[in-house]
């Protein structure tokens, strides 16, 4: 039985709120701490939870009553904010991605493990109840071999984007909205279709007062796993109304996620059925599966492997759209570059590479 874990939570921003705010609903939570280097953000939260913000980052991760962080701050705030989350003896739940490299989030995973401590990786959406539908769809075979994944997750998002935000600025956050929502959606195709062997990306470039010094607007990768499936993730934020989307084929039939919580499914007769399974809030889950960890000890179900390799799907894209190249993920040939790749594009609106062979080896 788990009682309530006491978290505090570093970065007060629109998406910590949120965030905060859910974990009121979570049975085994309580917040006890925040902190935010910017004072408005702190007040806002005291008026949230009702409670005094820390006065400084080493108060919350002194804290006693405090035995986990949520890291919810811009992406290369991530490693350092764990590292002294774990040296005070804290374990943490740090947003995804789970940094903006690879080497910091390996640096991250191997911290965790050489003290200890839970390291857990916000991909809320893997807990959604139509992508949990969709896992357990597959599973029992319904659609035969499954032989596509194409997902989507983007919306019109510019005009809260400010020119001097780390969103906006390629080297905090490369690839820009592919790193802040496809990256759910690498996280969610391997949670379906397991490994991925090879990818190739493109990059949209768009005019944009808020997305200025080379940032993407939008991207889509193409992907081969290892199983011989292709895939595609498209994110952008420049197009509405915003979709969250993810179309599976088999050879039996097809599902689609339509959204968090609905799903569309069809046999080969043609025959439509509409799901709306049941199910917690996703955020609410992850929240309540932290504070589970932090009592028992067991490993997160995304925990910073997991994170670690949607967020190698990710960068490997945007290697191939900078490259011109596929990039291939498996240990072996992991970055070398695929015969035939062929320069970046020349256009000024989108770069990248060849399109993934039909068959991944």
């Amino acid at each position: 039985m788990v009682g309530r874990v006491g978290l505090g939570v570093v970065g007060l921003g629109r998406w910590a709120m949120v965030v905060s705010a859910l974990a009121r609903q979570a049975a085994t939570v309580d917040i006890v701490a925040a902190f935010d280097s910017n004072p408005g953000a702190a007040r806002s939260a005291a008026q949230l939870f009702g409670l005094p913000p820390a006065p400084s980052l080493d108060a919350l991760m002194d804290d006693p009553a405090v035995r986990g962080v949520l890291v919810i701050t811009s992406n290369e705030s991530h490693l350092p904010l764990a590292r002294r989350a774990m040296e005070a003896g804290k374990d943490v739940f740090v947003e995804k991605p789970i940094a903006p490299t690879l080497t910091a989030a390996e640096q991250m995973v191997a911290l965790a493990e050489s003290t200890g401590r839970i390291l857990m990786v916000g991909h809320n959406t893997r807990r959604t109840p139509a992508v949990r539908e969709a896992k357990r769809i597959i599973e029992s075979g319904l659609l035969g071999r499954v032989v596509s994944y194409d997902a989507a997750f983007s919306y019109f998002n510019l005009e809260e984007v400010s020119p001097d935000s780390w969103r906006a600025d390629p080297a905090r956050c490369p690839g820009g909205p592919l790193l802040q929502l496809g990256i759910h959606h690498a996280d969610n195709l391997l949670y379906l279709g397991g490994p991925v062997s090879a990818v190739c990306g493109n990059l949209l470039y768009l005019p944009s007062p808020a997305l200025q010094g080379g940032q993407a607007v939008g991207g889509r990768l193409q992907l081969a796993f290892t199983s011989g499936a292709l895939g595609t993730i498209s994110s952008d934020y420049c197009t509405s109304p915003e979709t969250f989307t993810i179309l599976i084929r088999g050879e039996e039939g097809e599902v689609t996620v339509l959204d968090h919580h609905r799903l569309l499914l069809r046999d080969r007769s043609r025959s439509r059925k509409e799901l709306t399974p049941a199910g917690p809030d996703s955020v609410v889950a992850e929240l309540e599966e932290f504070a589970a960890c932090i009592v028992s000890r067991d490993r997160p179900e995304t925990d910073g492997r997991v994170g670690l390799e949607a967020l190698r799907v990710i960068l490997a894209g945007l290697e191939s759209a900078q490259g011109g190249r596929i990039v291939h993920t498996g240990p072996e040939v992991r970055g070398e570059p695929a015969a035939g790749g062929r320069p970046a594009g020349r256009d000024g609106s989108s770069r990248g590479g060849e399109a993934v062979p039909g068959r991944a080896g």
